[in-house]
């Protein structure tokens, strides 16, 4: 079904391109007789080219740039401003139903999101460790670190160890966390069982706001560890300065992060805290499988049987 769109402007990441010969924008619009709130919100595939029967490519769809944003952050792509003016849309799905299929594609991003916010907060911390290491001012409180210098590194003050071991932390935290839900993905995809695809599925649903707001706040927290770095801190110019707009940048990719944990936890109340209990059970589970500093495995919870 073809709808035409009203005047319409927004913004879009990677608007367009040369590289395609033709680029199909996802957008989300509202039937004249859909109903009032997020309940009537279709979801419409509208090209930059309309395609004719015959799969060739027609006249050129009412859909345009209005103009870049001058972005913060996040400059390996370009946000653009579109204006749809009469443009044609073909509806995707079922009428009214197009704020669920736009999730599945926002989830992805969300997650996406999140592993290049833990990729920042690598970055920044192993930079950040590397030049506290050679760094050198003042004397370590418990006495002299490196004699044969006119100064210890600075790593050995507690509050510079404080902010790296705090990224450090992140960054390896977030790594496993990271793992853990990808092996989640890849056995809702692969497995054979429905009941095994449904727990995953219902365990990367709890967890995909997480990685999202743990990770992009992590970021943002990890980019501190340059404090200590003096006038590199202040700097303009990259990559300091490019990590530390992009990790403020990052918080408000896919979604403002408390609004999206608002609605996080409106689902938890229904659905999510057999979710809750599944994965602390596998996190049990797993803990379980480590031998402890004598070797022996510990017994599994038995709540978790």
């Amino acid at each position: 079904m073809a709808k035409r769109m009203l005047s319409v402007a927004a913004l879009q990441a990677s608007f367009g391109n040369d590289m395609a010969a033709n680029i199909v924008h996802l957008v989300l619009a509202r039937l004249p007789d859909a109903p009032a709130g997020s309940k009537g919100i279709s979801l419409f595939a509208v090209p930059k080219w309309n395609v004719k029967a015959d799969g060739s490519l027609g006249e050129r769809n009412a859909i345009w740039c209005g103009g870049l944003e001058h972005k913060m952050g996040i400059h390996g792509n370009a946000t653009a401003q579109i204006v749809l003016d009469g443009a044609v849309g073909s509806l995707v799905g079922q009428p009214n139903k197009g704020l669920q299929a736009m999730f599945v594609m926002m989830n992805a991003a969300r997650l996406g999101v999140g592993m290049q916010s833990l990729g920042l907060t690598e970055v920044a911390y192993q930079n950040a460790a590397v030049y506290a290491k050679e760094r050198l001012q003042m004397r370590s409180l418990s006495g002299p670190k490196a004699p044969d210098k006119p100064a210890d590194p600075i790593i050995v003050h507690p509050d510079v160890r404080k902010m790296l071991l705090t990224a450090r932390a992140y960054a390896e935290g977030g790594r496993a966390l990271a793992m853990f839900t990808t092996l989640l993905l890849d056995r809702e995809l692969a497995s054979a069982d429905d009941d095994e695809k449904k727990e995953c599925a219902d365990l990367v649903a709890l967890l995909t706001p997480i990685v999202k707001a743990f990770f992009t706040d992590n970021a943002w927290i990890a980019t501190r560890t340059m404090l200590f770095s003096g006038c590199c801190a202040v700097s303009v110019e990259p990559p300091v300065w490019a990590w530390k707009r992009s990790a403020c940048a990052f918080g408000f990719v896919t979604s403002n992060r408390s609004c999206m944990m608002r609605a996080h936890k409106r689902r938890a109340a229904r659905n999510f805290a057999t979710s809750w209990k599944k994965w602390l059970c596998a996190l049990k589970k797993n803990e379980s499988r480590s031998p402890n500093s004598s070797g022996e495995s510990p017994a599994s919870t038995a709540a978790c049987a």
